[in-house]
């Protein structure tokens, strides 16, 4: 099934937004095209790229982006973070929360029928196997990730990990997760970071690891400056 031709648009939060009328009319402008490359981005909801590629994909000058890229920040209507080699991620908040809830929903209903078709086999499951069964409950919504206290989310890290070796998507997904948490990285972006490993299933250059490296930096800034939102509440 391909992706739907279009999506929601919230036009009384378009035009009473305080913080986004506040913005240049060019930034509105570049913000609305990228809302609809975000939709069909592979993961929706998030851009991936560097001043020069955003300012050919909006049509517009790199310091179009550069002022795009200040007032997203001052007026907070999305999420953007620069990586050491130069490449952003923008995010919109709520069409990235939808997306990553129909995608754990998916992985929940496909657990769920193999599950089943386990089930309806003859031969008794070994006791590995069955253990291997019950380390495989839900996995956690973004809103859980952030919310859920660290005993938690650890142990949702350790059953994310046993899911990836067990699928064989990620064989290694336990040593990649103790180097990150040795090399003090958020827990948190680590354990989003692992389920965008389920989600996505095909990597770049076929390196799971590498490309989980890759974009750690981006999710730990992204978490790290959430938490401190929230203390500050």
């Amino acid at each position: 099934m391909g992706k739907a031709p279009a999506f929601q648009f919230y036009v009384k939060d378009w035009l009473s937004d305080p913080q986004l009328r506040m913005a240049h009319p060019i930034t509105r402008a570049i913000w609305i095209d990228m809302l609809c490359y975000m939709w069909l981005a592979e993961i929706r909801g998030e851009l991936y790229s560097d001043i020069p590629q955003l300012a050919t994909m909006t049509f517009v000058k790199d310091e179009d982006i550069v002022r795009f890229l200040m007032e997203g920040k001052l007026y907070d209507f999305c999420d953007i973070v620069t990586d050491d080699n130069g490449k952003i991620t923008i995010r919109n908040r709520r069409m990235y929360r939808d997306f990553m809830s129909k995608e754990n929903n998916k992985i929940r209903q496909r657990r769920y029928r193999e599950k089943q078709k386990r089930n309806t086999k003859i031969t008794p499951l070994s006791p590995s196997a069955s253990a291997i069964q019950s380390k495989s409950n839900d996995l956690p919504s973004l809103e859980n990730i952030e919310n859920a206290s660290l005993p938690k989310v650890r142990e949702y890290l350790d059953k994310i990990c046993d899911e990836l070796y067990e699928r064989e998507i990620f064989p290694k997904a336990h040593a990649w997760k103790n180097k990150m948490i040795k090399e003090k990285r958020n827990h948190r972006a680590v354990l989003h970071i692992l389920m965008k490993c389920l989600i996505k299933r095909n990597f770049e250059g076929g390196d799971p690891w590498g490309w989980c490296t890759k974009i750690i930096q981006i999710e730990d800034g992204n978490f790290s400056e959430r938490e401190y939102r929230k203390s500050k509440e």
